[in-house]
Order: C-alpha cells, then sequence, then structure tokens
C-alpha cells in the first residue's frame, strides 16, 4: 500500500458525513466522564463496525467501581458494536479488563481482520524487546498478511509526538518501528498524550488519538514529523473508499479536524 495525501484539513466549518462500514479508534477516556458520553454519541451517529481503544480506558484499573461506570457509558457501543482495547498505563494490566471484555489470543496482544484491514494491538506494558514472545508474534502476525490487506497498529505508546509525555520513545522505535517499517504497516494509532496529532515517517502515519476525556495537553515541543497538533477531544474514523484507506479526525462537535488518504 502506497503513501498518499489526498488531503489535510484543518477546517471548523466542515462535519462528517454518516456513512456504512465505518470502524473508530479513540482513547484516554479515564477521566472527565462527560466528555466521554459526548464522544460516545458521537460514535454512535457512525453505528461502527467495531471500535479500538488505545488504552487508558479508566483511571485506576484495579477498581471494579470504575470498570462499572466506563462500561455503564459505553454501553451503547458493547451493545451494538465490538470493543477492542488495548492497555495503557492506569489499567495496570487488571484482569478486570480481560474478564470484561473479549479479547483474541492471550488478551494482551492480538490482531483483528476488519474491512480489508490488518489490526494488531500491541501492549506497550509487556515485553516487546527482540525476541520476546510478543515481539515475535508480532512479526510472524505481520508477515502474513495478504498483500491487498491495509495494516494498522493500536498501541498506548505513542512513536512520534510534540506533546509532554515520551515514555519508551527510544525503545519502541529501535524495536518496533523496523517491523512497522519492514511488513508495510500504513498507520499506527496511539494515545497517552491528551491530544489530536498526525505524524509521519517512512511511508507511514503516526496518529495519536489521546482525546476521549482525560485532560488535554498543550504542544511541548515541535518535531519535523509533525503535520498537527491540536489540543482537542477527538476521535477517529476510517472506512474504504474507492480502494482508498479513508481515514477522519473529529471533535466533539462532529467536525472534521484532520482527513488523509491511504491508496
Amino acid at each position: 500500500m502506497g503513501f498518499w495525501v489526498a488531503a489535510v484539513t484543518m477546517c471548523a466549518a466542515q462535519t462528517a458525513s454518516f456513512n456504512d462500514s465505518v470502524i473508530v479508534v479513540f482513547g484516554d477516556t479515564r477521566t472527565n466522564h462527560e466528555v466521554h458520553k459526548v464522544l460516545v454519541k458521537d460514535i454512535m451517529n457512525f453505528k461502527p463496525v467495531a471500535v479500538f481503544h488505545t488504552g487508558d480506558l479508566v483511571f485506576n484499573g484495579a477498581k471494579n467501581s470504575e470498570w462499572t461506570l466506563f462500561k455503564s457509558i459505553m454501553k451503547p457501543i458493547i451493545d451494538s458494536s465490538r470493543l477492542y482495547p488495548s492497555f495503557g498505563n492506569h489499567e495496570m494490566h487488571s484482569k478486570l479488563m480481560s474478564k470484561d471484555f473479549t479479547m483474541p489470543n492471550n488478551g494482551k496482544w492480538y490482531a483483528v481482520n476488519l474491512m480489508g484491514i490488518h489490526f494488531v494491538v500491541l501492549d506497550n506494558y509487556s515485553d516487546f524487546s527482540v525476541a520476546s514472545e510478543q515481539y515475535m508474534w508480532l512479526v510472524a502476525d505481520l508477515s502474513s498478511v495478504p498483500k491487498n490487506m491495509f495494516r494498522a497498529v493500536v498501541m498506548h505508546l505513542p512513536v512520534y509526538t510534540s506533546g509532554p509525555h515520551k515514555t519508551k520513545l527510544k525503545q519502541i522505535r529501535k524495536t518496533l518501528v523496523p517491523v512497522f517499517e519492514k511488513y508495510g504497516v500504513n498507520v499506527v494509532f496511539s494515545g497517552h498524550v491528551h491530544c489530536y496529532e498526525n505524524a509521519s515517517a517512512h511511508n507511514i502515519y503516526y496518529i495519536t488519538t489521546g482525546g476521549g476525556g482525560a485532560p488535554l495537553y498543550s504542544k511541548a515541543t515541535n518535531i519535523p514529523e509533525s503535520k498537527m497538533y491540536m489540543k482537542t477531544y477527538n476521535f477517529c474514523t476510517l472506512q474504504i473508499k474507492n480502494k482508498a484507506l479513508e481515514i477522519q479526525a473529529l471533535d466533539t462537535n462532529l467536525r472534521v479536524i484532520d482527513e488523509f488518504s491511504i491508496k
């Protein structure tokens, strides 16, 4: 799959169009539950086939009450769609998360095929060093993906960020990025930094969508890979149109704040 930007826009007047067969990615819903509720309502306008969560679903993964509240807010999505979460630092590898949500493979890292897109969900808080179980699984998984499928990775920690958090940045770039590049990953979705950011490097988009309700972060630095940074609550939609993967980022008013295509 080639790397092709159809358009990158930041137009407050442009609103989303609701179409069939949409996948949603968002994350960091751990606080500000009223914002979380608004985002769930916005997402349900798209009747998503599936929703991927980039981690930090709750503030304290060990507390049953927080999972109860999370599930009550997410009920429309849970009842009508499929929820695929990744572990963030606030989950603390909670068994409650693995118990409450059906996560394939070992419940930490797994792969799902949807709409011609191969999704890989990684666990940044388990060992992913070279020769680790997760690393070897990732290589085996990506090497077996049919050439005609798009490849998307969902994980908590960003690879490129202009925000204040640089958690495991060097380790991820040294270990995971060469695998992403070798096996043709098209887009990587992350959270952890509470914002929306579109960065790119070596034919891969690196999207931070950590605006699910946690306190928003201001931009902290300038990096050459970043094309856009917005301190706003947000979620992303994915659709296949004319053999291209169309991705939009939207705010809580359903305004399209960014969009691009991958052919």
